[in-house]
């Protein structure tokens, strides 16, 4: 009983509100799926590029690189610690960068379904702004590293082709 007592009254008198965005998503690609035959005795079909893209991406929105990224557009530590919160459900003030990466894991959960290909996305914040903020800043980096990724791709084919191109032609 004194344990439930004690976690009633800390939801009731002092816990923080906290609040939820969630957004989903899905990348398409026009490349063709790959076909990896331990894949097909493991029982998937194909990995498409557009599947280990969202893996990708899942795990980068729990990296530093992320944190990082965001940190430098809004100040996650002040986001993370207002006054208003209670101490146990807030990022400790001064925190360093392991502290606030360690932190952002709990406020972040990404979360990828192979079955239909979505990726979903929750964000918890302090205010309703503030997880809108968040959520928008991490699709702003997503999209960011998807372009890169989509970029980077396109010039490794170019460039082939060219090699290839200059083979045939001598």
């Amino acid at each position: 009983l004194i344990p439930i007592a004690v976690t009633a009254a800390y939801y009731f008198a002092v816990a923080s509100d906290q609040y939820l965005a969630e957004f989903r998503f899905a990348l398409n690609t026009v490349d063709p799926p790959r076909f990896d035959p331990l894949s097909l005795l493991a029982g998937n079909a194909a990995n498409s590029p557009a599947a280990l893209e969202s893996q990708i991406l899942v795990q980068y929105m729990t990296s530093r690189a992320v944190v990082d990224e965001i940190d430098g557009s809004l100040d996650l530590r002040r986001l993370f610690s207002p006054p208003q919160a209670d101490w146990w459900a807030r990022l400790p003030r001064p925190a360093s960068i392991e502290e606030l990466v360690h932190y952002w894991k709990g406020q972040v959960d990404p979360s990828y379904d192979a079955a239909n290909g979505t990726v979903t996305v929750r964000v918890r914040g302090f205010a309703p702004e503030d997880a809108l903020r968040l959520s928008q800043a991490v699709v702003a980096a997503c999209e960011k590293l998807v372009n890169d990724l989509s970029l980077r791709a396109r010039r490794d084919t170019l460039r082939h082709a060219e090699a290839e191109l200059a083979q045939s032609e001598n």
